[in-house]
C-alpha cells in the first residue's frame, strides 16, 4: 500500500495544475484569465499550503478561506521583501519585475506543496457542500454586486443613479429578511451575505470614478507607482525630509504588495487600488463574524457584521486608505488567533508571528492600537489573578507582547529614516500640548461634536438620520451595561469581556481628551472600535426586548429583538448611504448618488480627478516635470497621484504666492471651471492668479487644464 493517501496526490495535482495554468496565463498574457487566476493564486494558494504544512485540521470552510487569505498576503509581502533585498546582490536591478516574481513565487509554491505532500498531512482541498435551494439563492445574491458595478459605471458615464438606488434597496431588503428570519434556516449563508453586501458597497464607491479618489489616495498612489516604476522598493527613502511620505513608504501594503499584484496580474495600479484591495478588505467582516458567532450566535453575529458595514466609514473613507484596509485584515486575524480556543500552542504562535509582521508593515496606527489592546488586557488579567481567587485563562502571553513590540520597534526604526517612530512622538506631544483646551468642546473635533449631538442638523431628514445613528449608539451603551450586570446571556469569556471594556475606555478617552481623536480621525477610530462594540448593539436590543416582553407586553423576546434590530439598522443604512436623501430631494454627501451634482466638491471633499487633469499631469511629468523647479498648483491631487511629482516640489497657490522665473503653475478643472484654489487649509478664489498670469508662458492647454511657466516676476 502506498505510504501517501490518495487525497495527498489530489492535493499535489491540484496545486501543480493551478501553477501550470498560472504560468500559461502569464506567459501568453491571456486577457481576463490572467488577472482572475492570478488573484486567486496569490490570495489563497500560498496560505492554503501553509495551513497544510502546519497540519491545522480543526478549521471549518470559512476559517480555512480566511486564514488562507491572511497567510497568503503576509507571505506575498514577506517573500516579496526577500526578493527585493536579495536579488540586487545578484546584480538584478529590478527584482520586482514580472520574470523574477513569477519564477520565484512559482518555485516557492511548488516547493511548499511538495513539502506538505511529503509530510503526509491531511491535504483534502475542501469539505464543503451546499444544497440546491441555497445554490439558487446564492445566484440571486450575486446579482447585487453586479448591480453595484454596473450602477457605478452608469452613474459615472451617464450621471444616472437609478441602478445604485435599486442596489441599495435590495441590500436593505435582504438584510431585513435575514435579520428577522430564524437562525437555523439560513445560518450557512450569513458569511456569504455579509461578503456580498460589503463588496457591493465598496465597489459602488470605488468604481464611481475612472481614477483613484479620496483624501489620501493620491499620496498612496504615488508611493505605489514609484515602487512599481522602479521595480524595487527603497526602504530608506527617498522621503527622508517628509515624515508623512516616509510613513507611507514604510508600509509594504503600499509598496511591495500592490506592485506584485499589479505586475504579475498585468493590471494597472488604478484597477489594483479600486478592485483588488476592496476584495481583500471585504474579508474583514467575515473574520469578525467568525469571532462574534462564538459569543452571540450566528444570527446576531450577522446583524453585528451588517452594522459594521453600514457605518459609512467602511465603504467611503477606508477606500482611500489602502494601508489601513490591509492592516485591518491582519488586525482582526490576530484577534481570531488569540481568541480561538481549539488551536495548538505552536500553531497559534506561528500564526501570531506571521500576522504580526503583516500588521506592522501594513499600518502603523493599527499596530499601536493592537499593542494597546493586548498589552492592557494582559495587565488587567495579571491584576485580576493577583487579587482574585479565580484565575483567568487567556491565550495572550508576555512572549507575544514582546514579539510584537520588537517587530514594531525594528521596522519603524530602520525604515524610511524612522519616520513612523518619529511620528508617534510627534502625535503624542501634540495631544499633550492640547490638554490645556480640556474645557473647550471644539478641541475634540467636528466629528466628535456631531456624534454627541452638539451641532445643528441642516434639515429635518438629517435630524431623523441622527436619531437612528444615536439609537445604534444607545443600544451599544445599553448592551455594555447589561453585559456587566449579567442580565443578558452571552458566551463572552473573560478575555473578550476585557477587550470590549478596553474599547469603551478608549472611546471615552477619544471623547474626553482634546486632540486624541484627531491623531487618526474620530470616524476611523469609531470604525475600528466597532470590531468590539458592534455585538453590544445586538445585546442592547436583546436587553430592551426582555424589558418590553416582561413589563409592557408579553411578546417572544427573540422575535422582538430581531424586529427592533431590523428596523433600526435598516433605517440607519438607508440614511447613511444617502438613499432617503435622494428620494426626498434633500442635500446629500453621497458621492456615488450625487456625482453629477457635487461640482467643485468632487475635488474639494472627495479628491476626485477627471481625465483632463490626469492627462495634463501626466504630460507635465513626461515633458516638463524634470529638474527641480517649483510647481505652484491650484489643486495638487492630479500632480501627486498621476503626475508622480514629488511633494517637495509642490506648493499651494495663495494670495502671497511669489514664484521665481522658471517655476510652473498648474491649473486644473477645480481652478479654471469653478474658480476655486486649494490653499493651506483654506479655499481661495482663482482671482489670486490674475497678477501673475501676464508674466507666464502657457505651455499646455486642454480645455479646463492649463499649465504655464513663469518667464519673469511682477
Amino acid at each position: 500500500m502506498s505510504s501517501f493517501p490518495h487525497r495527498s496526490i489530489d492535493f499535489l495535482a491540484t496545486v501543480l495544475f493551478l501553477q501550470f495554468v498560472m504560468g500559461i496565463t502569464v506567459i501568453l498574457n491571456i486577457p481576463v484569465a490572467r488577472p482572475i487566476i492570478g488573484f486567486v493564486y496569490f490570495t489563497f494558494v500560498p496560505g492554503f499550503i501553509i495551513i497544510k504544512l502546519l497540519k491545522m485540521t480543526k478549521l471549518n470552510f470559512l476559517e480555512t478561506v480566511l486564514l488562507s487569505a491572511g497567510f497568503s498576503i503576509a507571505f506575498v509581502m514577506l517573500f516579496g521583501l526577500f526578493i527585493n533585498s536579495f536579488l540586487p546582490l545578484l546584480n538584478i536591478a529590478r527584482p520586482l519585475s514580472v520574470v523574477p516574481l513569477t519564477v520565484l513565487f512559482s518555485a516557492a509554491v511548488v516547493i511548499g506543496a511538495f513539502a506538505a505532500f511529503l509530510r503526509n498531512a491531511d491535504t483534502r482541498i475542501f469539505n464543503f457542500k451546499i444544497s440546491t435551494p441555497y445554490l439558487l439563492l446564492i445566484i440571486l445574491l450575486i446579482s447585487i454586486p453586479i448591480l453595484s458595478i454596473v450602477g457605478a459605471i452608469f452613474a459615472n458615464v451617464y450621471n444616472n443613479n437609478l441602478i445604485l438606488l435599486i442596489m441599495i434597496l435590495l441590500i436593505a431588503l435582504v438584510f431585513a429578511f435575514f435579520a428577522i428570519f430564524r437562525e437555523l434556516s439560513f445560518s450557512q449563508l450569513y458569511p456569504f451575505i455579509l461578503f456580498i453586501i460589503a463588496i457591493s458597497l465598496l465597489f459602488h464607491f470605488s468604481l464611481i470614478s475612472n481614477y483613484v479618489h479620496g483624501p489620501d489616495s493620491s499620496a498612496e498612489y504615488f508611493v505605489m507607482s514609484n515602487t512599481q516604476t522602479n521595480a524595487i522598493w527603497n526602504p530608506l527613502g527617498p522621503y527622508l525630509n517628509n515624515a508623512y511620505w516616509g510613513r507611507l513608504n514604510s508600509m509594504l501594503s503600499l509598496t511591495i504588495l500592490p506592485t506584485i499584484y499589479s505586475t504579475v496580474l498585468n493590471i494597472d495600479l488604478t484597477s489594483t487600488y479600486q478592485i483588488i484591495f476592496p476584495l481583500l478588505f471585504s474579508l474583514v467582516p467575515l473574520v469578525l463574524y467568525q469571532i462574534w458567532q462564538t459569543y452571540i450566535g450566528k444570527k446576531y453575529a450577522f446583524v453585528a457584521g451588517f452594522l459594521l458595514i453600514a457605518e459609512p466609514t467602511f465603504y467611503t473613507e477606508m477606500l482611500s486608505l489602502t494601508r489601513q484596509m490591509i492592516g485591518e485584515l491582519f488586525f482582526v486575524l490576530l484577534f481570531f488567533v488569540l481568541l480561538k480556543k481549539d488551536m495548538k500552542k505552536l500553531d497559534r504562535m506561528l500564526c501570531f508571528a506571521l500576522f504580526s509582521f503583516g500588521l506592522v508593515v501594513s499600518h502603523y496606527a493599527l499596530a499601536e492600537i493592537f499593542l494597546y489592546f493586548i498589552g492592557l488586557t494582559y495587565v488587567v488579567i495579571l491584576v485580576f489573578d493577583r487579587f482574585s481567587k479565580r484565575r483567568i485563562n487567556t491565550n495572550i502571553s508576555i512572549t507575544m507582547i514582546l514579539l510584537f513590540g520588537v517587530i514594531m520597534f525594528f521596522w519603524y526604526i530602520f525604515t524610511s529614516g524612522s519616520a513612523v517612530f518619529s511620528s508617534f512622538l510627534t502625535f503624542g506631544q501634540s495631544v499633550i500640548n492640547q490638554l490645556s483646551d480640556f474645557a473647550n468642546p471644539a478641541s475634540r473635533g467636528s466629528t466628535v461634536l456631531l456624534g454627541l449631538g452638539l451641532t445643528a442638523p441642516p434639515t429635518i431628514w438629517n435630524s431623523i438620520s441622527r436619531i437612528f445613528a444615536y439609537l445604534t449608539e444607545g443600544l451599544i451603551v445599553i448592551g455594555f451595561i447589561w453585559l456587566f450586570v449579567k442580565r443578558v446571556r452571552t458566551n463572552y469569556d473573560s478575555t473578550y469581556t476585557i477587550l470590549t471594556s478596553l474599547s469603551i475606555v478608549l472611546l471615552a478617552a477619544l471623547l474626553l481628551v482634546p486632540g486624541l481623536a484627531s491623531t487618526l480621525n474620530m470616524s476611523r477610530f469609531y470604525h475600528i472600535l466597532l470590531f468590539f462594540l458592534a455585538p453590544l448593539c445586538v445585546l442592547g436590543a436583546v436587553a430592551i426586548s426582555r424589558v418590553i416582553s416582561k413589563f409592557v407586553y408579553p411578546f417572544k423576546k427573540e422575535i422582538l429583538a430581531s424586529l427592533l434590530l431590523a428596523i433600526v439598522l435598516t433605517a440607519y443604512f438607508l440614511f447613511q448611504t444617502g438613499f432617503v436623501y435622494e428620494l426626498t430631494g434633500s442635500p446629500s454627501d453621497s458621492l456615488p448618488l450625487n456625482v453629477d451634482r457635487l461640482g467643485p466638491n468632487l475635488a474639494l471633499n472627495y479628491a476626485v480627478v477627471n481625465e483632463q487633469d490626469v492627462v495634463g499631469a501626466q504630460w507635465f511629468s513626461q515633458y516638463a516635470g524634470g529638474g527641480s523647479s517649483q510647481v505652484w498648483a491650484g489643486d495638487q491631487t492630479p500632480l501627486i497621484g498621476y503626475g508622480a511629482i514629488n511633494d517637495n516640489r509642490l506648493s499651494a497657490l495663495s494670495n502671497v504666492t511669489e514664484p521665481n522665473e522658471g517655476d510652473f503653475v498648474y491649473l486644473g478643472t477645480l481652478n479654471t471651471r469653478y474658480g476655486v484654489v486649494v490653499g493651506e487649509n483654506v479655499w481661495n478664489t482663482s482671482s489670486i492668479l490674475e497678477p501673475f498670469l501676464p508674466f507666464s508662458n502657457n505651455i499646455y492647454s486642454s480645455n479646463d487644464c492649463q499649465i504655464s511657466k513663469f518667464i519673469s516676476t511682477p
